[in-house]
């Protein structure tokens, strides 16, 4: 087959990979100072509003934030005492910085299979240039690598679609849950004002939304 050549195609030069890298690197390395130093004082003068958000503390639903391995401290904190300690709206937010680490790490997984199947592509060209040497650019028409990439978008996808089915589960009865309890630490009064807001609603209107 001949060579494939355009003016139009789009080349993604080695030069762009790594300054991206670096900017990203140099970020990641800047936040994560701040994070320690800040760390490092609030420790020193026992002040915890970085980890603290709320106008009043609440002890009984705030782990000491200074704990020696604190990473470990934090992935091995289950759900429901997470959910205990920020309340809903935080939990759920969590839950979603979770879902798209998950995404990444599965993204990742299969660029690691992908990579090197593109890479033994036969296209030739301006668009198999740089960085595009490693990408679906590389591969014919009609190749068989096609297959491969096909799975692997099949994969993503039903990831995602189950992630966000299980996602909705969990809220949708974590929300029921929280509407017919309430939090322990909001007085009940104003939970029925609540949930009779809500039922009211839905009564005049017909949904929710």
């Amino acid at each position: 087959m001949a060579p494939i050549d355009s003016s139009t195609d789009v080349v993604v030069g080695w030069s762009a990979i790594w300054m991206t890298g670096i900017v990203v690197g140099v970020q990641f390395v800047l936040c994560y100072a701040f994070f320690m130093i800040k760390r490092s004082n609030d420790e020193r003068n026992k002040v915890f509003d970085l980890y603290e958000t709320r106008q009043h503390s609440l002890g009984h639903r705030s782990p000491p934030p200074f704990q020696p391995h604190w990473y470990l401290k934090a992935y091995q904190m289950s759900d429901s005492e997470t959910l205990r300690c920020v309340g809903l709206d935080s939990y759920m937010f969590l839950r979603l910085l979770r879902f798209g680490a998950r995404l990444t790490a599965l993204g990742t997984g299969l660029s690691i299979i992908l990579i090197p199947i593109y890479s033994t592509g036969t296209a030739r060209g301006n668009s198999t240039e740089g960085f595009n040497k490693l990408t679906l650019a590389r591969v014919e028409h009609g190749d068989k690598r096609m297959a491969i990439t096909v799975v692997a978008w099949y994969i993503f996808i039903g990831f995602i679609l189950r992630e966000l089915h299980n996602e909705w589960k969990s809220f949708a009865l974590l929300r029921q849950q929280y509407l017919a309890r309430g939090d322990e630490d909001v007085p009940k009064e104003f939970r029925y004002i609540i949930t009779g807001s809500f039922f009211f609603f839905f009564k005049a209107t017909g949904n929710f939304l």
